[in-house]
């Protein structure tokens, strides 16, 4: 590619309302990807299917509520893969006592080859103190 070409544009998936809120995207498997997305203070797993073309299936396979805690709101939550099938979902949120606490949160998930079943296998919340980080299971 030479300075000045640009690359077109395959497909686009535009979510619809504030589903495009700090999006973060992983391959699960084949042409199996699962996003992470931010609504309100609402954490939220997609998995949708995109062709090793760049063709984007236009429709939500399964949709998963990661938090719900009014807090959750605040950082941008990304998602990785840990093995085969087996995600971790790491977001935060602050706590105003005396001053802005962070209290990171991971959540690990199971989703399926075929994108259609996501389920919470664990979550570990990450409480500031004067040593760093502890970890506490909820």
């Amino acid at each position: 590619m030479a300075y000045g070409d640009y690359v077109a544009r395959i497909d686009l998936y535009n979510p619809t309302g504030a589903d495009q809120n700090t999006p973060d995207i992983c391959l699960v498997t084949g042409n199996i990807y699962a996003y992470v997305c931010l609504v309100g203070a609402v954490i939220s797993v997609k998995t949708l299917a995109i062709s090793s073309a760049g063709d984007i299936t236009p429709s939500i396979i399964a949709s998963f509520t990661v938090a719900t805690d009014p807090l959750s709101g605040q950082g941008k939550p990304s998602i990785t893969m840990i093995s085969p099938g087996v995600f971790g979902v790491l977001y935060g949120f602050m706590v105003f006592n005396g001053g802005y606490k962070a209290h990171p949160r991971i959540t690990t998930i199971s989703i399926s080859s075929d994108g259609a079943t996501i389920a919470a296998i664990d979550t570990e919340t990450y409480t500031q103190t004067s040593v760093g980080m502890v970890g506490q299971k909820l």
